[in-house]
């Protein structure tokens, strides 16, 4: 008991930890307008991406799914599952606002999980400079700062991957460490513990700041090797392991799927997304409005005329004036130092600022890397939160070196105060509640839905609508299709499920049909009740209505945004007709496309399709396997090439100059799934000339997979 006694170093640590706790959650609550416990019934960024975090939150809560095992969610994707393993989710970014919905409910967990990130962010930072032997007051300075950061409140749940960030001071303070280990107040042990432990964090969370870490560990191990300091060599590897190790704890089971299934492409990434979505100088300095009049006027012309095409996440990573300045005086002082040859007085920050704004900024090392194919992480200007902690790190060091105590003591409340009022966003009214009329109708229609169908009922929605990244129908959201399944407890719905896998297909095509034939096959199915968003029609879904009404479908749901009419099931329901064998279009393949009875994709040049076993098909029970499959289409090149495709040891030309356009067929071991076909063509693709953008080199009509009996 005695190490905490008032006086002791720990004691005082614990009290800042704790005023450190009740500033971000006072200052916290006034930003966003919240009073008491009933303000937190309405969810914060309860659309877009927004409905994304609480899917995923209610699939947790409700225990669907569970971190670091394959994710299918029963009451989606009905009447099947929804899969949700075609990418890494970051369990440990969604698993705890689970825990927190599943005790508080799911818009009070979202706000409590969303304080929580705030006050660990400042924890995180108090406890980095701590270890780097920093005055406690400069400290609290740059925790505030860092936990009330504009990056949090711009991005907040919308982003929860990106919103996460509160480990990042740790992963600075360990590559900081790797670089010197003498920076730390720990002994080499500790400060072993310390990297290591903050090395499984970044494996744990946002795959933006783990890869980030590794880049900055592969710099400084390169730079140990050169020096032969072999034991150090050896520590800054075991950190990349339990980094890597990290990762495969919770994101294992994605490369597993990929392994047995092929990889999807639920979502769509290309060069061009690494120029838009990059790094750029000026919106680290570039505040969305800053109280500072002249400072925000300073930049008008430049949020006026920032271009459309490369808008992405543009002016959504200001750093905040303080942090700003600390990063300024870093950077000019170490240049100056550089151009003086004095190595010696250069702070260590600079080389971990200038090492992540050279892989961060457009047309960077993330660039180079995306010319080799590398395009998955195009959004480096996430990388601006790990900026700001190196200029905050920074400030609380320069402030730390103030000798005379008075006066770092006022200058740092000083400093705090000002960077509070200048980077804190306008506090809401607690009247401010724009989901407000959405969440209250959603609930009403989930309690009819739930009153009137009974448990265990199937919804089928309209329009079919696919998962995830498709974009708005009309006035229809992204992800709208998720509000009413969010407020539901027994209730199985149509949407949700990962695109690309075939197992939705059936959806699509029965919305093209007539609405007699549509309905007759959803009663076979079993569904109970058709669910219409009318903001994806431009007449509010009227003549739909219309129609069902015609054939004595009466509608028990008519609320702004949606119509709701019941259904006829069966008394034996059948399954959806799913096709066997996928086919997933993935590296050099553009949309699907149609004209008549032919669909086909078109392809930039060197392309690629998985072929694997239907994921519905593989988790049904079947019987005997057949050992070939046969694969036809057709192929059509653009111009004068040859176009050739590999399918396991075999290449064949398929299509020539002087035979532009054949059918082909193609034999395929069952054993060999999932299997590669790669096309490709003696020349790049080139633009067809009638104002598409695309550059065309052949496309695929009609790929069909038949089993060969």
């Amino acid at each position: 008991m005695s190490q905490f006694r008032v006086s002791s170093p720990r004691f005082k640590d614990a009290i800042c930890a704790f005023a450190l706790i009740a500033v971000i959650s006072i200052l916290w609550s006034w930003v966003h307008g919240l009073r008491g416990f009933g303000d937190l019934q309405v969810p914060s960024g309860y659309g877009t991406d927004g409905l994304f975090f609480y899917a995923l939150s209610k699939a947790y809560a409700t225990g669907e799914i569970f971190p670091g095992l394959f994710k299918f969610v029963a009451s989606l994707n009905a009447p099947f599952s929804a899969q949700w393993n075609d990418f890494p989710f970051g369990d440990f970014i969604y698993f705890p606002a689970g825990i927190l919905a599943y005790v508080f409910g799911l818009s009070a967990g979202g706000w409590l999980y969303m304080l929580a990130v705030h006050v660990l962010a400042g924890l995180s930072f108090f406890v980095s400079t701590r270890v780097l032997g920093l005055d406690r007051r400069a400290c609290m300075v740059g925790a505030v700062l860092f936990g009330l950061s504009p990056f949090l409140f711009y991005h907040s749940l919308v982003q929860a991957t990106v919103f996460v960030c509160w480990h990042v001071p740790l992963l600075i303070v360990s590559a900081l460490w790797c670089l010197d280990p003498s920076r730390l107040r720990l002994s080499l042990k500790q400060g072993f513990a310390f990297a290591i432990v903050s090395a499984v964090l970044a494996g744990f969370y946002n795959p933006y700041y783990w890869t980030m870490f590794l880049f900055l560990l592969a710099i400084i191990f390169a730079g140990a090797a050169y020096k032969r300091d072999w034991r150090h060599v050896l520590r800054i590897a075991v950190v990349g392991f339990m980094a890597v190790a990290g990762f495969l704890v919770f994101n294992g089971h994605a490369l597993l799927f990929w392994y047995l299934y092929g990889r999807g492409n639920a979502f769509g990434r290309d060069l061009s997304g690494l120029v838009t979505w990059g790094l750029r100088l000026p919106d680290l300095i570039t505040p969305v409005e800053s109280r500072i009049g002249f400072y925000n006027s300073i930049f008008d012309n430049y949020r006026a005329n920032y271009p459309q095409m490369l808008k992405g996440e543009a002016q959504m990573v200001y750093l905040g004036f303080v942090a700003m300045c600390g990063l300024v005086l870093l950077v000019g002082t170490s240049v100056v130092r550089v151009a003086a040859r004095k190595f010696d007085r250069i702070n260590d920050h600079f080389w971990i600022a200038l090492a992540i704004f050279s892989y961060a900024v457009v047309g960077g090392i993330n660039y180079l890397l995306g010319s080799f194919g590398f395009v998955l992480l195009r959004a480096t200007n996430r990388h601006a939160v790990m900026l700001m902690a190196v200029g905050l790190l920074f400030v609380a060091q320069g402030i730390s070196s103030i000798q005379n105590k008075r006066v770092l003591g006022t200058f740092a409340a000083l400093l705090l105060i000002f960077g509070l009022y200048e980077q804190l966003p306008t506090a809401q009214s607690p009247a401010a509640k724009p989901h407000l009329a959405r969440v209250t109708e959603d609930r009403e229609v989930a309690r009819v839905l739930e009153k009137e169908l009974g448990p265990g009922a199937m919804v089928f929605q309209l329009p079919v609508h696919t998962y995830p990244e498709t974009g708005e129908v009309y006035e229809m959201g992204d992800y709208d299709h998720f509000r009413p399944w969010l407020w539901t407890t027994t209730m199985r719905f149509s949407y949700g499920t990962m695109k690309g896998r075939g197992d939705a297909d059936w959806q699509a095509e029965l919305a093209m049909q007539s609405p007699e034939r549509m309905l007759e096959e959803l009663n076979r199915y079993g569904f109970s009740a058709v669910l219409i968003n009318r903001t994806a029609y431009k007449d509010e879904a009227l003549e739909l209505k219309e129609a069902f009404e015609k054939l004595n479908y009466q509608s028990f749901i008519e609320q702004p945004s949606y119509f709701g009419f019941r259904l006829k099931p069966v008394a034996n329901p059948v399954l959806p007709f799913v096709e066997p064998y996928g086919a997933t279009y993935a590296k050099g393949f553009y949309g699907r496309e149609s004209e008549g009875t032919n669909n086909f994709r078109w392809a930039s040049g060197d392309a690629v399709i998985r072929i694997a076993p239907a994921l519905m098909r593989a988790r049904q029970a079947r019987g005997h396997e057949p050992g070939k499959l046969r694969l036809t289409f057709a192929v059509e090149n653009m111009g004068s090439r040859s176009v050739w495709v590999q399918l396991g040891e075999k290449t064949t030309l398929i299509s020539s100059p002087e035979a532009p356009t054949r059918p082909v067929t193609l034999e395929l071991e069952r054993s060999r799934l999932p299997e590669r076909m790669r096309f490709f063509s003696d020349k790049p693709g080139i633009a067809p000339g009638n104002g598409d953008p695309r550059k065309l080199a052949f496309r695929v009509i009609n790929l069909k997979i038949d089993p060969i009996v």
